[in-house]
């Protein structure tokens, strides 16, 4: 996906870090156990102003994830306030 308009540089140090981390589940025994991991995904910045992501399906968005969650516990909250 084709992402303009949008500095991919700290996404793609993310997913790189994820990767490091996602290393670490594997070496403990227990995370491997429970076959704990973070799903990554490539990211290639092009330059400071847009970049491609892979299109991972079936995938919901930390942002949706947050709202269905204070929507549970009654706490009432914007996508404003979120990204704030």
């Amino acid at each position: 996906m084709l992402k303009p308009r949008d500095d991919l540089r700290k996404d793609y140090r993310l997913m790189e870090f994820n990767v490091v981390v996602n290393r670490f589940l594997q070496d403990a025994p227990e995370t491997r156990r429970r076959r704990l991991y973070i799903r990554t995904y490539s990211v290639l910045p092009l330059n400071e102003e847009c970049g491609l992501i892979e299109w991972v399906p079936n995938l919901v968005g930390l942002r949706p994830v947050l709202m269905h969650i204070y929507k549970q516990k009654g706490i009432h909250t914007s996508n404003r306030e979120l990204k704030e």
